[in-house]
């Protein structure tokens, strides 16, 4: 991996030199390595003014205190990378986050997110060209996949707090996404990927560029399509050997005044115990999606100390996953009363059954109505507007002004789902407990079955900034040089608002306790300054010794805020060795779900049906729990309360409750970092 830098050009008369150099990182942070070239041809010669990930400063200097990794434009093309996921995936600061393949439930549907440091998906900032992305949960993630794999020109990875630099949310770090704005050309692009049997994926992409007004701007879209098909547990067979099963469409039945049960089996037998169908094979591993995506990115000079620029970027997908319980068929768990004059109760089942003196039972029934695994239908739609001006003022002062909105909109429905109860509020299915043959496994319930509306979510991300940058050689210099500096202010509003559907808002569907109205939102007002001290340069022992401070003071509507810090050094020893150390605060402020999720009841499966006491399942939302069936750590999940070694598998169903809490204290961190670099010189 390379590490680079982003770019604005100024005019200064300042010569450059050629040069060349190989970093080596022993302390495993990324170095630069960087070639500049010399244009013989220009009358008037131009340096590149830089701007590092983790600083606001806009500097010459090529090397920073913090610890800055990035993938290029030339790995990212010897990878085939077709999308963000498949660069994401690759980086080792990332843990195992959610991601497009395996997020099944809740905020998580058909996203790709990161997850630097393994410390979760809402403590790691995402930047598009320095600014924020738009997140699409309320648990302010970002589903990295809006962003076109195509015409990102490297993406930098900053492993340590830089809310000093960036503000909330940069605990463990920023993933900055550098694109190629000045893209030029017409590319066509197109891709098909097959395994053994499922999960083929489809990607074309068209990006175009050129010059606009006279040359004195540049404009660069994309448009892409991709599709990916699902892959089923039954299409591999490793994972069918923890396959686990659920309660069959014959079901099972315990008389309540006496205690006796019985079961019924596929042929519609009666049996002793309870049956079983094994659903595993039918289980998504890998969950088909449909993916649009377009944008636009421009920047027009309007006089020598001014340029417009901004971008837009739009992007719907489609995705099928789990439903809300997991994916499991919808079964019945309930008491309903059966008739003496019932003509569909088994012979051999008739005499387990106690009638009152009015010839009615009380009877408990578990079955399977056979509607097939539940998944989640989800449509989110993403956009994100920008539009900021910046230039330089005089020959050592810079500015930079803008404003972006983002939204995301996102409905889900869940299939093969039902209606519990009737618009008389009595249980569907004990009406017709008497008048249908509920016995039979091969009874048709699929009238049952009804797409329902889960949720409608709306997130909005608005965001007003503006920064200086300059230095203090009008001024005064240091023997070392000049110091630099940058100020700014940020004002940030986010809201979230959720609508569910009335199925699940009132608890009247299978598989669900309820899901509740959300409206909130916040704003921040910050103001930042960081600074570049040159303490000493071209001495013995001393090539180069830099200081650089940040501080940030912030103020939120819906917390105590914390102000930020950061110290760091720049030690080059001498052109081959260089040490960098770096020690900065960070906080995190309550996202919209910790602060004002509602009180929400989630569905969680059960097991162990003989026991009094249900337990939940150890991270279960499908059988073949590690635990259940003794393939796991037996520490681990005694720890968790897991059931003994081979107790069946039960699709009941209990509830548990979370939600938010309008008094959450922010988060607060600190990290440092020490690292050597080597450049060889003979290199």
């Amino acid at each position: 991996m390379t590490p680079y830098l982003s770019k604005q050009n100024t005019r200064l008369n300042l010569r450059q030199a050629s040069k060349l150099a190989l970093a080596v990182n022993l302390a495993l942070f990324s170095q630069l390595a960087l070639a500049q070239q010399t244009d013989a041809q220009a009358g008037a010669e131009k340096t590149e003014v830089i701007t590092i990930t983790g600083s606001r400063i806009a500097r010459t200097e090529l090397v920073a205190s913090s610890p800055v990794a990035s993938v290029d434009e030339v790995q990212i093309q010897l990878d085939r990378a077709v999308n963000v996921e498949d660069i994401t995936a690759k980086l080792p600061q990332a843990a195992g986050g959610a991601n497009a393949t395996g997020a099944t439930v809740g905020d998580s549907l058909g996203s790709s997110t990161i997850d630097l440091r393994s410390l979760g998906q809402n403590r790691t900032l995402v930047l598009i060209n320095g600014t924020r992305a738009v997140p699409f949960s309320f648990r302010n993630s970002v589903d990295v996949n809006i962003i076109p794999a195509g015409l990102i020109k490297r993406v930098d990875v900053l492993t340590g707090g830089a809310a000093a630099v960036y503000g909330a949310d940069a605990v463990a770090g920023v993933v900055n996404f550098i694109m190629d704005d000045k893209f030029d050309g017409v590319e066509l692009s197109a891709s098909y990927e097959t395994a053994d049997g499922g999960a083929e994926k489809f990607n074309t992409e068209a990006i175009f560029g050129g010059d606009i007004a006279s040359g004195r701007g540049h404009i660069t879209g994309y448009v892409g399509y991709s599709e990916r098909k699902d892959l089923l547990a039954g299409e591999r067979s490793w994972a069918m050997q923890n396959s686990g099963s659920i309660i069959n469409t014959g079901g099972f039945y315990t008389d309540v005044a006496s205690g006796n049960t019985f079961g019924i089996d596929d042929n519609g037998a009666v049996t002793a115990g309870r049956n079983t169908v094994n659903v595993t094979g039918e289980r998504n591993l890998i969950q088909p999606m449909d993916r649009l995506s377009a944008g636009l990115f421009f920047g027009v000079e309007l006089s020598d100390y001014a340029e417009l620029y901004g971008r837009g970027m739009y992007a719907k997908v489609k995705v099928d996953g789990a439903g809300a319980a997991g994916q499991t068929p919808v079964t019945v768990n309930e008491q309903v009363t059966l008739t003496s004059d019932n003509p569909y109760i088994p012979g051999a089942a008739r005499d387990l059954i106690t009638f009152d003196a009015n010839g009615n039972a009380l009877v408990n029934v578990e079955r399977n109505l056979g509607l097939g695994l539940q998944y989640t239908a989800a449509v989110r739609e993403s956009s994100q507007f920008q539009l900021g001006l910046k230039g330089i003022l005089t020959d050592s002062l810079s500015y930079d002004v803008y404003a972006q909105y983002g939204s995301t909109d996102e409905t889900s429905t869940i299939y093969n789902n039902a209606y519990k109860i009737n618009n008389s509020g009595a249980s569907r299915f004990g009406a017709i407990a008497n008048s249908s043959d509920i016995f039979d496994p091969a009874l048709d319930l699929t009238n049952f079955g009804a797409p329902l509306l889960y949720s409608n979510r709306e997130r909005t991300q608005s965001v007003l900034a503006a920064t200086l940058s300059g230095d203090s050689a009008p001024l005064f210099e240091l023997p070392a040089g000049a110091v630099s500096y940058a100020l700014g202010y940020e004002y940030r509003k986010e809201t979230g608002k959720q609508t569910p559907g009335d199925a699940f808002r009132n608890g009247t569907s299978f598989a669900s306790v309820g899901v509740f109205d959300m409206d909130a939102g916040f704003d921040s007002k910050e103001v930042y300054a960081e600074v570049l001290v040159p303490l000493l340069f071209d001495q013995p022992f001393f090539d180069q010794l830099d200081f650089e401070g940040a501080y940030r003071i912030s103020e939120y509507s819906n917390t105590d805020a914390e102000n930020t810090y950061k110290l760091g050094l720049n030690w080059a020893i001498n052109n081959d060795v260089r040490i960098r150390a770096s020690h900065q605060t960070a906080f995190r402020a309550p996202n919209l779900g910790e602060f004002a999720s509602p009180i929400t009841a989630l569905s969680l499966a059960l097991f162990d049906q003989t026991s009094d006491q249900f337990v939940p399942r150890f991270a279960g939302r499908f059988d073949g729990d590690p635990c259940l069936l003794g393939t796991g750590n037996a520490e681990q999940c005694a720890r968790y309360g897991a059931a003994p070694v081979g107790t069946p598998f039960d699709a009941s169903t209990a509830s548990y409750t979370y939600g938010g809490n309008p008094n959450i204290k922010p988060e607060q961190a600190e990290s440092t970092t020490v690292g050597i670099v080597y450049t060889p010189s003979y290199l």
